[in-house]
């Protein structure tokens, strides 16, 4: 761990890999969108938040908890499970992973903050905004910042957003969210935003 701060092995990185749990009173699991593969949106997240959380273990040192890294199918996960499993694990910043799913021809790049006005959210918007600046939108046609009234966002004391990592029904964003670069420009974006706060 060369190179490594000593301060970020103190700094605890929550990644909410999207969807995959029981949210209603059949106990089935929400697969989210279904993409052009046949691969739901809830594997995807999967995938992408354990590439994601061992590049900011391995690469910058951090501290990264899951919410759930299977199905989680033996009793209901509700958002505000989510935000408390947050609270409870002391986190600094809360990351949710999703996947839009639109037209095949849409390829955006997404990053949700929550804001009115409160002071988590103007650091929310910042944290968005490095991410955004960070991924080379190589297979996006745009990527954008934008505020929206999401549960873990809203509800998530520490500075938090929600990613959607482009679009699942296209082919070109497929095989991008499966690029390591992709992956280490997304964990380089969360640093710059950490270190730019200290």
């Amino acid at each position: 761990m060369n190179g490594i701060k000593e301060s970020n092995k103190k700094i605890t990185i929550v990644i909410d890999p999207g969807h995959g749990a029981t949210y209603n009173k059949w106990n089935t699991v929400d697969p989210g969108a279904l993409g052009f593969t046949g691969k739901h949106e809830k594997d995807y997240t999967v995938d992408i938040s354990s590439r994601l959380g061992s590049e900011l273990e391995k690469t910058f040192g951090y501290n990264v908890v899951y919410t759930r890294q299977i199905d989680i199918t033996k009793k209901q996960k509700r958002l505000a499970w989510r935000v408390d499993f947050a609270h409870n694990k002391n986190s600094d910043y809360f990351i949710s992973i999703h996947l839009d799913s639109f037209s095949a021809e849409s390829n955006r790049f997404s990053v949700y903050y929550w804001f009115k006005g409160e002071n988590f959210s103007k650091e929310g918007k910042r944290f968005a905004e490095s991410v955004v600046n960070a991924v080379t939108p190589r297979g996006f046609s745009r990527s954008v910042v934008k505020s929206a009234n999401h549960y873990v966002t809203r509800n998530t004391r520490v500075p938090a957003i929600l990613v959607e990592c482009g679009n699942i029904q296209n082919p070109v964003n497929e095989n991008e969210i499966s690029n390591e670069r992709f992956i280490q420009e997304f964990a380089k974006g969360i640093d710059n935003y950490i270190q730019a706060e200290k």
